[in-house]
């Protein structure tokens, strides 16, 4: 059977009502951040022309649209925010 949770409480609460079961697998749990980082990684990637697996963008915030904050000043690898234009970074 396979289980994947995408919500931060089920994240918490879901080894105590999977593992009973026997089918909890802590690689396929994961939280709404992790749909974020990697939402930042495909676009930034896509609009600066380089592989998604060189990028590295750390995410703060919450889950609803104006709340999520990719820091790409924080990038990796460094300069990929010179790389898009101020409408790119506005939508990212």
């Amino acid at each position: 059977m396979d289980l994947v949770y995408n919500d931060c409480v089920l994240f918490c609460f879901c080894p105590l009502f999977i593992l009973p079961v026997g089918c909890y697998d802590p690689k396929r749990v994961f939280g709404v951040t992790t749909l974020d980082i990697v939402r930042a990684h495909t676009f930034v990637a896509a609009a600066a022309g380089v592989p998604v697996g060189d990028v590295k963008i750390p995410v703060v915030g919450g889950h609803a649209g104006a709340s999520i904050l990719p820091l790409l000043s924080q990038a990796e690898p460094k300069g990929l925010k010179g790389k898009l234009t101020d409408a790119q970074v506005g939508w990212i």
